[in-house]
């Protein structure tokens, strides 16, 4: 399976695919992976982040451009767990990638107890 990494050029990214070959969108972190009808994975760094922002950039396909927003809404989560095969980089505190997300997602839910504990009367 190969993995690439595309960038964005002034306000947009040419992807070297056609619309019709996606078979799956994830958004990891601020990124969006693309993979393939092939299993191909085409990472476009940071494009999560700038697709929500108020100048979206553009992904010229092959076959057609189209708005990056309109891959937020079709796109899923991505966690540690799921079928993704992306080369995850291990936290600076040595953890493996599994457990940095398990304390992340804890810390989240922790957060919300505390939360909703001092909102209660």
């Amino acid at each position: 399976m190969a993995i690439e990494t595309i960038q964005m050029t002034s306000n947009n990214i040419a992807m070297p695919i056609s619309r019709r070959d996606i078979q799956r969108v994830d958004i990891v972190g601020v990124d969006i992976v693309f993979t393939t009808t092939s299993g191909r994975q085409i990472i476009a760094p940071q494009l999560a982040l700038k697709a929500a922002g108020s100048n979206p950039p553009a992904i010229r396909f092959t076959d057609g451009q189209v708005a990056a927003t309109e891959f937020l809404v079709q796109a899923g989560r991505s966690e540690a767990a799921n079928d993704l095969r992306l080369p995850l980089v291990a936290p600076s505190d040595g953890a493996p990638v599994e457990e940095a997300f398990r304390r992340t997602r804890q810390g989240s839910a922790e957060e919300t107890a505390e939360g909703q504990a001092r909102a209660a009367p």
